[in-house]
């Protein structure tokens, strides 16, 4: 028997990295950096996210993990990177705003009342 497999890539798939911040062999954050944005990324995303273990949270761990988030994003030349997250979600606004991210005005996204826009510019 034979199998023929396509496979269709968004226009949405950019270069990224992705990355696992353990603390004493226990994975607490995961995350990524994507290296370019298009329209959709700008809207949907930005070019880093972040996930923390629920049991881990409120811990410091996911500020320490974009904090190296963007110092990989300054070693890759880097100038400026934006983040976004729900506007009620306070432990990601902490940490984004602990990162020195500020809120911006994203065009891209009039009347989305319920997101904040970060950027942050690394050089």
């Amino acid at each position: 028997m034979r199998v023929a497999y396509s496979l269709t890539l968004s226009r949405n798939i950019l270069p990224a990295e992705n990355y696992i911040l353990y603390v004493n062999g226990k994975p607490v954050c995961i995350g990524g950096l994507r290296l370019k944005l298009n329209n959709y990324w700008k809207r949907h995303s930005g070019n880093i996210w972040y996930k923390t273990r629920p049991s881990e949270r409120g811990k410091g761990y996911a500020t320490k993990f974009v904090e190296l988030l963007c110092e990989r994003a300054k070693e890759l030349g880097m100038r400026e990177i934006f983040a976004q997250c729900d506007i009620k979600n306070k432990g990601s606004n902490k940490v984004l705003i602990n990162n020195n991210f500020t809120i911006y005005e994203n065009t891209l996204c009039k009347g989305w009342d319920d997101t904040n826009f970060y950027k942050k510019t690394l050089f």
